[in-house]
């Protein structure tokens, strides 16, 4: 599949069972085209800044994550993964309550194998982070049957129990806040940047939303910003699908353009899993993950 989101930017909020992919070809193509050798520079500085990074908010007294069904995963990837969401899928957890493998379908099964997490953290309800290095392992379609990624920018992720689309609410509005990030890598950059803020307002009656988001990269920020952001999320221009699966916007900021998945998790849509990419002047690709909490 062609990831390229540098003409067109997308928002896609799924409650359950469906998902929107904007200027790309259906959900299960897989990518187009395997990625070329790596460059061990960058895979050494990688290296060490997972190292660095991993695990920062994990908490031995918060509930982990246990392996089962019914999970809503996002990520955000190289390798021509690009970004993508899966609304139930079977996933592996750790000790700690870290993702290490999911299982969307019997063309999608990865594990992180000899990867290394980065960024990563669990609050009981989500867990959210990124793979980095490998390989990794499992299947990726026809393009990658082994699964066997090396990723010098890191699968972004981030996952919860999906919600049930009977309990998310239709009338009220609800504020979600960050819980926690992976830190977001370039394809220009050796450097990990870093989320600086994150925030959704959800107008239930008006089946709007609103987004605020920005991260600092190679000195110089980037963003998301739907309009009314989260002061007014009735003026927004992401809106809930008429069935109340999803949203999506379609729109080039200037000058950047952006693209993001998110689900609803917890029983009572007590969080949102979100996985996104800002596309840069130059070529620049911005990948990141985070796990937003109700208010």
């Amino acid at each position: 599949m062609d990831r390229s989101l540098a003409l067109c930017s997308v928002f896609a909020l799924a409650a359950a069972g469906s998902w929107v992919v904007a200027c790309s070809d259906s959900e299960d193509s897989g990518p187009s085209s395997d990625a070329g050798p790596l460059n061990d520079a960058l895979v050494a500085d990688l290296d060490a800044s997972a190292e660095e990074a991993a695990v920062l908010t994990y908490d031995a007294t918060v509930p982990k994550l246990e392996s089962g069904e019914g999970f809503g995963l996002v990520y955000s990837a190289d390798q021509n993964i690009g970004i993508d969401g899966r609304p139930n899928v079977a996933g592996t957890f750790d000790a700690k309550g870290l993702l290490i493998g999911y299982n969307a379908s019997a063309n999608e099964n990865l594990q992180i194998a000899s990867a290394t997490q980065a960024g990563a953290g669990t609050d009981g309800n989500m867990s959210w982070g990124a793979w980095a290095g490998g390989p990794t392992s499992g299947v990726f379609y026809t393009g990658r049957p082994k699964g066997d990624f090396t990723f010098e920018q890191g699968f972004h992720y981030a996952v919860g129990k999906i919600a049930p689309k009977a309990n998310i609410p239709v009338t009220g509005t609800a504020n979600y806040i960050l819980s926690g990030a992976s830190f977001p890598k370039s394809n220009r950059a050796t450097e990990a940047g870093s989320l600086t803020a994150i925030a959704m307002a959800v107008d239930f009656a008006s089946s709007k939303i609103g987004v605020e988001l920005s991260g600092m990269m190679g000195g110089t920020t980037f963003g998301i910003n739907t309009p009314g952001g989260l002061a007014d999320p009735s003026t927004s221009d992401a809106k809930l699908s008429s069935t109340g699966d999803f949203i999506t916007i379609s729109a080039t900021p200037t000058p950047a353009s952006y693209a993001l998945r998110a689900y609803f998790v917890g029983s009572n849509a007590s969080g949102i899993v979100v996985a996104y990419q800002v596309n840069r002047s130059g070529g620049e690709v911005i990948f990141g993950s985070a796990a937003l909490k109700k208010q």
